[in-house]
């Protein structure tokens, strides 16, 4: 009976321990979102670029509705991340609402504007005036990268990017692969 009683408390304490070194999904969502990022950093035209812009603090799905409203938007992030049901759709899109740009190991100094600073020059000057104070400002131009969205496994991921001095921008699927993101497919791109 000893015996037993002692096995059980020791295959508790090794699953107990098991479990604390494991990582939570927002954990892994932060380092992906990172490694990811990184490497959209190094691999696009960002080199020129001297700023990211935040993005705006939603889900995924928050910012493609705000974006593109009479796209079916969740059917296209579903399909791309081949997810099979809502649920995992849910919780994946749920640990994009947790993006922050600012938290991230970038290996970039580029300098991070906050959300409300462009709303905010809009807003007390106007559109014309707006846009040649954010150019005096911000003259290599700003990156814009939105939350990404991974699929369960962490090796696919669905991501907005912006270029610097570019009228515009796309969303892309990119794999993992050999260590690295790899860009598999734009599925929409977009001009501003």
């Amino acid at each position: 009976m000893i015996l037993k009683i002692s096995a059980l408390l020791s295959s508790f304490l090794f699953l107990s321990c098991n479990q604390d070194t494991r990582k939570s999904d927002l954990e892994i969502y932060k380092l992906k979102s990172a490694e990811l990022i990184n490497q959209i950093l190094i691999d696009e035209e960002a080199i020129d670029c001297c700023c990211i812009l935040e993005p705006f603090q939603g889900t995924y799905l928050d910012i493609k509705m705000l974006d593109t409203p009479a796209r079916d938007n969740k059917s296209d992030i579903v399909k791309a991340l081949e997810l099979s049901n809502d649920s995992l759709f849910s919780h994946l899109n749920d640990l994009s609402r947790k993006f922050r740009i600012d938290e991230l190991k970038l290996n970039s100094k580029m300098v991070i504007i906050k959300e409300g600073t462009f709303d905010s020059i809009f807003q007390q000057n106007g559109g014309q005036k707006g846009r040649e104070i954010i150019w005096t400002k911000y003259p290599s131009g700003w990156l814009y990268i939105s939350p990404p969205i991974f699929n369960v496994t962490f090796d696919i991921a669905v991501i907005d990017v912006s270029y610097c001095n570019s009228p515009g921008g796309s969303q892309n699927i990119y794999k993992f692969i050999n260590n690295k993101w790899v860009i598999q497919e734009t599925i929409s791109v977009w001009i501003s």
